[in-house]
């Protein structure tokens, strides 16, 4: 079913492709596929995603190529409007995910506080009162406090200090 294709105009490829032709869709990818991929990269802005959708283009082409009419364009135009549409699903699907950001400008505007626990240390609030979570009800004389070395006399020999390094 492989004939030699140079030569041929795009409506008789676009008939051997019905057909089942690949050579007439390697010969349409070798005519077209530049002004798609700039089409595409100048809109996306990026060389992986212009990629991509001329590769979905390309797929389009060879699933339904029966759905290309000549008498309403150009084969160009026709892929250029599947490509545009592509383009615009990405563009469209990237907007929905937020961005990656490297964990170096996340920390980079923490307070201290959040910049100490990156680098691996445990810190300890002196005034834990307000935080009915962290009040400790558990205490052996029966009081809700925090910390206990301030008043309760069963753990008044903890160690409680601020910041503990982590080891």
């Amino acid at each position: 079913m492989t004939t030699d294709v140079a030569g041929i105009p795009d409506a008789e490829l676009m008939a051997s492709l019905v057909r089942g032709d690949p050579s007439a869709l390697a010969e349409l990818y070798d005519r077209h596929a530049d002004v798609i991929f700039r089409a595409a990269y100048r809109r996306l802005g990026d060389r992986q995603l212009a990629e991509e959708v001329v590769q979905d283009t390309w797929l389009t082409l060879w699933d339904r190529a029966e759905m290309y009419d000549p008498a309403m364009g150009s084969l160009v135009a026709w892929l250029s409007t599947i490509a545009r549409n592509r383009a615009v699903d990405r563009l469209r699907a990237l907007a929905r995910r937020p961005g990656a950001l490297p964990l170096s400008a996340v920390f980079a505007t923490d307070s201290g506080d959040d910049r100490a626990l990156a680098n691996g240390q445990v810190l300890i609030m002196d005034d834990r009162s307000q935080d009915p979570q962290l009040v400790s009800t558990s205490c052996p004389c029966a009081t809700a406090c925090w910390p206990p070395s301030l008043h309760c006399p069963v753990m008044s020999g903890s160690a409680w200090s601020s910041p503990i390094t982590a080891p």
